[in-house]
């Protein structure tokens, strides 16, 4: 087969190859000298918890609290000798080391506080769609102005791909005399006076009977997930949809940037080596940035 068909064989392999080389290197010869070893990551799971900080910055904070601290001027410096105290028994009534841990208790929970009131703040700014509605070829308002200098901070700050998706706010729950009305609207043009009138019997005793009964379910749903439709979308919509769906979802190509083979099956093993690089990258190592920067450059 075509050589991009290798590759894509290679591609797959390659975790469980990565994971042998240096016992390799051992067998064959090799020294310990070739042995690389990889910088410690901290997990993505945390990095996107904690942003906007990161967790160099966290580091730094809590060195200058235990020298703040150390020379009496720590904000924390209340609650932590009130747990030096209660542990100094336990190492022997030595001050230095009960003094340390309880330094360590306290310090956790307060960069926890920290992290998650900036957060929260994010969070809440988030909630701002006054810039929507700012009339063209006038200065944005005061609201904006600020709403803006905070999305240009947080996009020079270095982010995974979804370090943003725990800030986003929850996606509304529209009333049901809302989306009656919206569907009315939407289908409008397309009747003729007749099948509309019909519809609009349909609609409002829809609203009346069936659609409160519905909308509490959906108010259920909307408590306790993040956003109540995008499950459904997946599993309902798009997975359960049984066509091909070549016809309907065209998205990748192996023939942008060079030329390639008219073997349809490296064609095919080079676009599924393509989609594995990408799901790698976006989803497993998030290390594509949002493209939230100005003129794309992100």
């Amino acid at each position: 087969m075509n050589k991009l068909a290798d590759d894509y064989c290679i591609m797959v392999m390659s975790d469980k190859a990565s994971s042998s080389n240096s016992d390799d290197n051992l067998l064959h010869g090799g020294t310990e000298k070739e042995v690389v070893a990889k910088p410690i990551e901290i997990p993505i799971r945390f990095r996107n918890a904690i942003f906007p900080f990161t967790f160099e910055v966290l580091s730094y904070v809590s060195i200058l609290l235990v020298v703040a601290d150390a020379l009496g001027l720590s904000p924390l410096s209340g609650p932590t000798s009130t747990i030096e105290t209660l542990l100094r028994p336990a190492f022997g009534n030595v001050s230095a080391p009960a003094r340390c841990c309880a330094l360590a208790i306290v310090l956790v929970p307060a960069l926890a506080v920290i992290v998650l009131t900036v957060r929260f703040f994010i969070y809440c700014c988030l909630h701002y769609t006054g810039y929507l509605y700012e009339e063209i070829g006038k200065k944005p308002s005061l609201p904006t102005k600020a709403f803006m200098v905070l999305i240009g901070a947080l996009n020079k700050i270095p982010q995974a791909s979804f370090a943003m998706q725990g800030l986003i706010p929850t996606m509304r729950l529209p009333a049901v005399k809302e989306t009656v009305q919206k569907y009315l609207r939407t289908v409008k043009p397309i009747l003729n006076e007749e099948d509309y009138k019909e519809i609009c019997e349909l609609a409002e005793d829809f609203q009346n009977n069936l659609g409160p009964e519905l909308q509490k379910k959906l108010w259920m749903k909307w408590l306790f997930s993040k956003n109540y439709i995008s499950d459904w979308w997946k599993e309902v919509v798009y997975m359960r949809y049984r066509d091909s769906l070549i016809r309907s979802n065209v998205g990748c190509s192996d023939i942008c940037f060079r030329p390639t083979t008219t073997v349809q099956a490296a064609r095919a093993a080079h676009v599924t080596l393509l989609r594995i690089r990408y799901c790698q990258e976006f989803i497993e190592e998030q290390a594509m940035a949002p493209n939230a920067g100005k003129d794309g450059d992100r």
